[in-house]
């Protein structure tokens, strides 16, 4: 059957509740956003650090060294291992620091999602509700060091071979 809502109104495991819009918002930002940071985390660091490597065929010439395929995997590989660790790092910091851009940097790294620029304002009222109450788990990179490491092996020897 269908319910009729109104738009202070909404379904909530079958049940309809009254909650402020401002409310409901927080309520998805910590259930969908917050809670699932260190998964997200974790995600890009299997991608990064334990996905198979794409291979591709040289072209054959090339006018420059750093114009190989071989360079090329190598150099965006070193560059998402600095992202993915200045991230991580940003967010294990981020209960301690309480600053709302760098939950910003976080987001727009792991979401493409930037916060907008009024929340940013009320930083006071902002970090209370985005970083203080927000149920953020804990994230590890260094669990990840190994097989960054063996990447890197493997991509500098196809770059030395």
């Amino acid at each position: 059957m269908f319910t009729r809502f109104n738009r202070r109104s909404f379904l909530f495991l079958g049940q309809p509740h009254c909650i402020s819009p401002a409310k409901s918002t927080i309520d998805v930002y910590n259930r969908m956003i917050a809670a699932n940071i260190a998964k997200a985390l974790e995600a890009k660091a299997k991608l990064l650090t334990k996905a198979p490597i794409a291979t591709i065929e040289s072209k054959g010439m090339y006018q420059s060294p750093l114009e190989t395929t071989e360079f090329l995997l190598l150099e965006g590989y070193v560059k998402g291992l600095l992202d993915l660790e200045k991230n991580s790092l940003l967010y294990t910091n981020l209960q301690e620091t309480l600053d709302l851009f760098q939950l910003k940097e976080i987001l727009q790294f792991l979401y493409g999602y930037s916060l907008n620029g009024t929340l940013l304002k009320k930083k006071k009222k902002m970090r209370r509700i985005l970083i203080v109450e927000a149920p953020y788990t804990p994230f590890d990179i260094s669990s990840y060091r190994l097989y960054a490491q063996q990447r890197l092996y493997t991509l500098l020897r196809w770059l030395f071979a």
